[in-house]
């Protein structure tokens, strides 16, 4: 797993995309926005590289197409939909599954995210070479290509070559490639060798996996057969287990397993929200002396947002009013990749960047705010810091 790791981390590295909080691969968006924010094609959770194409209909990134680009919404839903589809379809073509209940994409229809395990690119490596392959020629990288704000470096070279070499995908034992090197070394003086040598220089068209790598050690074949027989035998144990239950017993344990661990989504969605609610508390607390003395007014609004799944749910937005300017705190999406959740910070008038604050939870259940000015500048958001922000707001 730590190699296909460093290959998906060097194909990030190498065409100039970006990666936000966790691992991920982004089109950054360009100046003056952060371009640790962008087009996400794809992520990994360390175990498996997926899709989160629900990022590309939220309502802050549409308006960014819109401010960045001057693209109206109807636009580049028309056009992304097609996008979208299309690199998703190429997914699906090297091995990618679909994995959730789909999403609404921009209201046309639901389209599937896609996901694929590490697993897949262990036993066959060539699927990392067409991975990357799709990654730099889909369209959604055209677009921004097309548009001048992003290039795709090093379009004619693939990381995964450079991080394996061009002349296979060998994962033979480090004894077999010295062999090689070293008779290439010693044919280095024949003409006839050099001419061949430089003919194989011309990139292969299609690097197969040698049969020798795909077969596992003795040991650690060995090893394998033992653990499968073990899980057999657990698994047999297990299943006479269960037959000797009955059916109402088997009903009633299921039923108490439903009871005790309600839906996932459900959970991160109820933190998602205290979460939100306990920090419009703490900011109004700060600013009670100021509304109090009519120099300050806070007004709510609501939203409308999407899940992973899809589902639309409501959060409300807090608006400080200070009569010539308001400054405005909205949610923009729960899950971000490696976060609870995201409230964008922002003045409508546009006189000060656009400041981000991120809800981490590295303690289960213990969630703490964090403000981003940019991925360098990152601070705790308490009150010392809230005020240094309305100052800057108020001038």
């Amino acid at each position: 797993m730590a190699q296909v790791e460093q290959v998906l981390r060097k194909i990030i590295e190498f065409h100039d995309f970006n990666s936000n909080e966790g691992f991920s691969c982004l089109i950054p968006d360009k100046d003056p926005y952060p371009s640790n924010e962008g087009l996400l094609l794809w992520f990994s959770s360390k175990t498996r590289i997926e899709t989160k194409v629900q990022l590309f209909h939220s309502p802050a990134r549409i308006r960014r197409m819109e401010d960045m680009l001057n693209l109206p919404e109807k636009e580049y839903s028309d056009i992304f939909a097609g996008y979208v589809e299309d690199f998703l379809n190429s997914l699906r073509e090297i091995g990618f599954e679909n994995i959730g209940k789909g999403v609404d994409l921009f209201g046309m229809g639901k389209v599937s995210n896609v996901k694929a395990n590490f697993e897949m690119f262990e036993n066959n490596p060539e699927m990392l070479r067409k991975f990357e392959q799709i990654t730099l020629n889909n369209p959604i990288v055209k677009f921004a290509e097309d548009q001048g704000y992003f290039k795709c470096a090093n379009k004619d070279t693939l990381a995964y070559d450079e991080f394996f070499g061009t002349e296979s995908v060998d994962s033979a034992p480090k004894s077999s490639r010295k062999e090689s090197a070293a008779k290439r070394t010693a044919a280095k003086g024949k003409k006839k060798e050099v001419v061949t040598s430089a003919k194989a220089k011309k990139p292969a068209k299609t690097a197969k996996v040698p049969e020798k790598a795909k077969s596992s050690p003795p040991a650690a074949a060995a090893a394998v057969a033992t653990k499968a027989k073990t899980k057999a035998k657990a698994k047999k144990g297990k299943a006479t287990a269960d037959e000797s239950l009955s059916i109402k017993d088997k009903l009633r344990s299921t039923a108490q397993k439903k009871k005790a661990a309600p839906p996932e989504g459900s959970e991160r969605q109820k933190l998602w929200a205290k979460q939100v609610e306990n920090l419009y508390k703490k900011i109004q607390n700060w600013v009670g002396s100021y509304i109090k003395n009519g120099q300050l007014a806070v007004n709510f609004h609501q939203v409308e947002l999407a899940d992973e799944t899809g589902k639309l749910y409501k959060m409300d937005c807090l608006e400080l009013d200070a009569g010539y300017s308001q400054w405005i705190f909205q949610p923009m999406e729960m899950n971000v990749l490696g976060t609870v959740g995201r409230i964008d910070l922002y003045w409508p008038d546009g006189q000060l960047p656009k400041i981000t604050l991120l809800l981490l939870s590295v303690v289960r259940n213990k969630p703490f705010w964090e403000l981003w000015r940019s991925v360098e500048d990152r601070q705790s958001f308490d009150k010392d810091n809230f005020d240094s922000l309305l100052h800057d707001w108020l001038g």
